[in-house]
């Protein structure tokens, strides 16, 4: 499935000779460096008023353009349910690569967990987005004594995975090794533009998510998509299910999810519990935070 060359050397590469970045003013939310697997990971963190809330805690991962700064909505609403920590993955925001990573869901949920576990997260729900969420489900496959739940974002099924990422990409540009990663290097402002053109419904402010994106490219923020997306392309259809609860948040307004069946996840997450937003596009945790936290804090009340 996909090409044989990994082009994700090209942004491994990159990595390697460029010096360490620096983290970026807040934007009101403290965050820090948690050295991992090789990674270098930028992270936030918040807890509870109340220590004894603390039994859960929500690890959520933003969907790349976003940035931690584009969550802070989010965190304040979680908060109320249990610690909370934010983590940009591998190559994207301001977190760097390993020397080797693949940038498959089983390469991210293996330094996902590592991360919990030098965070000493015992019980977890993920709280992963899009692509992202492949990442989240193969951690609850490996570790279902730490994932105690995993929540999803706008996460298809796996054959839907594969034809949205042929979909979104035009021309398969971004999908072709070397070629897809110099593109993406040079347009990232252009994508993020026209990303968030698409996936936002149309009545919706681009403003308030282009800007941090844009603001965060300008500060040493990276993106490897194509990395990311070849990785998918290569992979093959998970074997195993999932069998800790699942909580799958759909909007129904993303144009880039139309031919998507949020349902068909239920295939590989037989206790799927899924919540449709009429009224949202592709980051129904960040257009609206207040429902989705309500969502999630209750559902982890049932399961977590």
């Amino acid at each position: 499935m996909g090409y044989m060359v990994d082009g994700g050397v090209v942004d491994r590469t990159r990595f390697s000779l460029r010096g360490p970045a620096r983290l970026p003013p807040t934007g009101g939310l403290d965050t820090r460096w948690l050295e991992v697997g090789g990674a270098r990971l930028r992270i936030a963190e918040r807890r509870p008023a109340v220590a004894a809330a603390e039994a859960t805690t929500f690890v959520l991962a933003p969907d790349p353009p976003n940035v931690l700064e584009h969550h802070r909505a989010t965190f304040e609403q979680l908060v109320e349910g249990g610690r909370v920590i934010g983590l940009e993955l591998p190559g994207f925001g301001f977190s760097s690569l390993p020397k080797r990573f693949s940038f498959s869901a089983e390469a991210n949920a293996a330094l996902v967990l590592d991360a919990l576990d030098r965070l000493a997260v015992r019980r977890a729900v993920l709280v992963f987005p899009c692509v992202a969420g492949l990442a989240a489900l193969e951690a609850a496959r490996m570790e279902p004594e730490t994932v105690a739940a995993v929540v999803l974002c706008q996460t298809p099924s796996f054959p839907d995975v594969l034809r949205w990422t042929r979909r979104v990409d035009f021309k398969g540009l971004v999908a072709t090794p070397v070629l897809g990663q110099v593109l993406v290097r040079a347009t990232r402002r252009r994508l993020a533009r026209a990303w968030y053109d698409a996936a936002l419904p149309e009545a919706v402010d681009r403003k308030p998510y282009l800007e941090p994106a844009l603001q965060a490219y300008d500060q040493g923020a990276d993106y490897c998509l194509a990395s990311a997306l070849q990785a998918v392309q290569r992979s093959e259809p998970p074997r195993t299910k999932v069998e800790v609860p699942v909580l799958s948040i759909w909007g129904a307004l993303d144009r880039t999810h139309r031919r998507s069946d949020p349902a068909a996840l239920a295939e590989i997450a037989p206790h799927l519990d899924l919540r449709i937003f009429d009224d949202a596009g592709h980051f129904p945790d960040l257009e609206q935070p207040r429902r989705f936290a309500d969502e999630v804090l209750a559902f982890s009340l049932r399961h977590a």
